[in-house]
């Protein structure tokens, strides 16, 4: 009995814990925002890259260089943040190779998407 406990604990660790720091999302990925509001009208497109469910990235657009950083949890919810001269938020769901969501930087808003680089 106490061997099938600890099999079952060490499965759970070892599988749970991967899952439960993004593991499934690591990897780089090509990612846009498309603007639907506000004075804003181009698409950007840039890198982002995910490590134990941190997102790092960064992004060109009008008023400058923009970071991009956050956190996916185990169910591949994505909340990220925007610094630069304008701050903002990415929310977005990370399901195997693409991401769905929406962005906002001050009065611009609008889609983001990402697809997992092979």
């Amino acid at each position: 009995m106490f061997h099938r406990r600890a099999l079952l604990f060490f499965i759970v660790f070892v599988f749970g814990s991967a899952s439960a720091y993004g593991a499934d999302y690591n990897g780089n990925w090509l990612a846009v925002i498309s603007p639907n509001a506000g004075n804003c009208n181009k698409d950007y497109t840039f890198n982002l890259t995910v490590k134990k469910s941190k997102v790092k990235g960064s992004v060109f657009a009008n008023m400058g260089h923009h970071k991009v950083s956050g956190k996916i949890d185990s169910g591949g919810l994505a909340k990220m943040r925007i610094s630069g001269k304008k701050r903002g938020k990415i929310l977005a769901q990370f399901e195997n190779n693409s991401a769905q969501g929406t962005w906002s930087v001050g009065a611009c808003k609008g889609e983001f998407r990402a697809d997992r680089e092979s």
